[in-house]
């Protein structure tokens, strides 16, 4: 079984993350609103009608966001936001982390101990901007409809998340028939499971499985389809953001409660790691976040205020990708929320600290970069560095890392460009049609 991340094998982490699109617009003509860090494009604009009544609100969304959310617009009143490059910032800290945990799982072992054996916690701060990011673009179609389109928040997220793993399914695929990858009937079988969105219960139950990272996206994809539906109860039978707000802090006591019963029983680590019911609460915290903004509970929270509470977030996140490895009991006994709220922290300080020096060096061109691509990245790094360990047994493990990061940075960056941007293009034209 090809694992990841959470693995004892150290090899996969979780990925995406973050995951919303703008909501369908209306017929009324738009009002322009300017953010300070908003970049324009032509084809990410979506109008949203705003709570109070008032004329909607048009807001540059950024639709090549890695899980496939973009920043969301609330009502006038509340925070409204506009594409935000320090957010796609936080994503490419994310992704980076990631890729360099599995440099040291996979193409230099030696190095495991000390090259971020915590790495994995992007996958935690992905979870947490794609709570953050999909809570407030529901909130905001709600703000501006009076309703939730559930089916159209299905097919957006079906076309943000589907068409680049595709596109990895079927390359690695071929390379099985072609007798240089994973073995057929392990690759189909979990194909399979990421098409349906099933691959962590299906390696918690110790099916052979590869391409053992995209367990995280099932996570995603879950929590998607629960979390929209929740927050489509709550708003039409309680009208009250207090309301989803009290689930998901229910949720998230739940489920690190349940964590830590789990622990205590003695079950398997690996199987704790990646289950459903014991990972929602990273996308739970973000979903909280997400409430604060959209309900205005932070808007005191500006400047260099707001700015040294996504550090020290963003540090906290950091920190423990350089100190604890996936399955330090500590993680299991409340640390692992910690983190998440940590990356909440870090989330939310940054979209309410303005311009300034943090804003400016998550909005740095590399991090951003690194965010765009981040969905194929996560996608694709680790079946090249499988492959790549497998074809180069005399190379240095300095000279294979190197290659692999290259490689896997070079072929996202062509997944990005001709599958996942066509696909986000046309959810966009629906959804504004």
């Amino acid at each position: 079984m090809s694992r990841s991340l959470s693995e004892p094998t150290g090899r996969s982490a979780p990925a995406t993350s973050d995951d919303t699109v703008a909501p369908d617009g209306t017929d009324a003509p738009p009002v322009a609103v300017t953010s300070p860090v908003a970049t324009s494009r032509a084809d990410t604009s979506a109008v949203v009608t705003s709570r109070a009544g008032g004329p909607p609100v048009d807001t540059t969304v950024d639709l090549r966001d890695p899980s496939g959310a973009a920043a969301p617009t609330v009502a006038p009143g509340r925070a409204r936001l506009g594409y935000r490059r320090e957010l796609d910032g936080l994503r490419g800290v994310a992704v980076i982390l990631v890729v360099v945990y599995h440099v040291g799982g996979v193409l230099w072992p030696s190095a495991r101990s000390w090259l971020l054996p915590g790495g994995m916690f992007g996958v935690d701060l992905f979870f947490v901007l794609s709570g953050f990011l999909i809570t407030s673009l529901l909130v905001g179609e709600h703000d501006g409809r009076g309703r939730i389109d559930l089916v159209g928040f299905a097919r957006r997220r079906l076309l943000r998340l589907v068409p680049a793993m595709t596109g990895l399914l079927a390359a690695v695929l071929g390379l099985a028939l072609a007798g240089r990858m994973y073995a057929v009937d392990a690759t189909l079988s979990s194909a399979g499971w990421a098409l349906t969105f099933t691959a962590n219960w299906a390696m918690a139950d110790d099916r052979p499985a590869v391409m053992g990272h995209l367990w995280s996206v099932a996570v995603e994809g879950q929590f998607y389809a629960m979390w929209s539906i929740v927050v489509v109860v709550a708003l039409r039978f309680r009208r009250h953001l207090g309301v989803v707000a009290a689930i998901a802090a229910t949720g998230v006591a739940a489920v690190a409660w349940w964590r830590y019963v789990e622990m205590g029983r003695g079950a398997n680590l690996f199987h704790v790691y990646m289950g459903t019911f014991t990972r929602l609460d990273a996308p739970l915290v973000g979903a909280l976040a997400g409430v604060a903004v959209a309900s205005g509970s932070v808007d005191r929270l500006r400047g260099r205020a707001a700015s040294l509470v996504s550090a020290v977030g963003l540090v906290v996140v950091v920190v423990a990708a350089f100190t604890l490895g996936p399955f330090e009991p500590v993680l299991y006994r409340g640390a692992f929320t910690l983190v998440a709220g940590a990356g909440a922290c870090a989330v939310v300080g940054a979209v309410r600290a303005g311009d300034g020096v943090l804003v400016r060096a998550l909005g740095a061109r590399p991090l951003v970069l690194a965010g765009m691509v981040s969905y194929s990245l996560y996608l694709w790094h680790l079946p090249i560095f499988d492959w790549l360990e497998r074809a180069t047994p005399g190379w240095s493990p300095v000279v294979r890392s190197v290659v692999g990061v290259v490689a896997a940075v070079a072929v996202s960056t062509v997944s990005y460009l001709y599958v996942e941007r066509p696909f986000l293009r046309r959810r966009h034209r629906r959804a504004a049609a």
